[in-house]
C-alpha cells in the first residue's frame, strides 16, 4: 500500500514542456515572417524551422542562431521546399514529438524526465497549399 507522498513524489518524475516550433516555406511569402519575429522571455522555448531550396542565396538566409533550423532542399524543383516541409512536419509527429503527456505512461520511470509538447505552426504564402496536412494533423489530434 502506497502513502499519498509515494503517490506524489512518483507524480514528481514526471513534467510536460510546452514549445512552440514553427515550419516554414522560405519560397513562398514567409521571408518576411522570419525577419519580423519578436522573441520574449520564452524565446528558448520557441524553434523555427526553415525550408528553403538548395538553389536560394545563403545570404538572403536569415542568420544563424539557436531558434533556428535550416534545412536545403536536396534538389533545385520548384515544389522542393514545399515537399521538404511536409515531409518533415509529418517525420516530426510521427518520430520526434513524445505523444505521451499524461503521468499514466511514466509510472515505470525511475528518474525525472521532460516530456515536451508541441504546438505547432505552419507559415505559408498559400494557405489553401498546406490545407490536407492541417486536415491530416487534426484529424490525427496533433495541436
Amino acid at each position: 500500500m502506497q502513502s499519498s507522498k509515494g503517490n506524489i513524489g512518483q507524480k514528481s518524475l514526471c513534467s510536460v514542456q510546452t514549445r512552440s516550433v514553427y515550419f516554414i516555406d522560405w519560397e513562398s511569402t514567409c521571408k518576411t515572417f522570419v525577419q519580423g519575429i519578436k522573441f520574449t522571455s520564452s524565446a528558448r522555448e520557441t524553434t523555427v524551422h526553415l525550408f528553403y531550396n538548395k538553389k536560394t542565396s545563403k545570404a538572403s538566409l536569415p542568420p544563424d542562431c539557436d531558434w533556428i533550423v535550416k534545412h536545403s532542399t536536396l534538389t533545385s524543383s520548384s515544389e522542393a521546399s514545399w515537399t521538404a516541409l511536409i515531409t518533415y512536419v509529418i517525420y516530426f509527429y510521427t518520430r520526434l514529438a513524445c505523444p505521451h503527456t499524461d503521468i499514466v505512461h511514466c509510472q515505470l520511470r525511475t528518474r525525472h524526465h521532460v516530456h515536451k509538447k508541441y504546438k505547432a505552426y505552419v507559415v505559408c504564402g498559400d494557405e489553401a497549399r498546406y490545407e490536407e496536412l492541417a486536415a491530416i494533423l487534426k484529424h490525427n489530434k496533433v495541436r
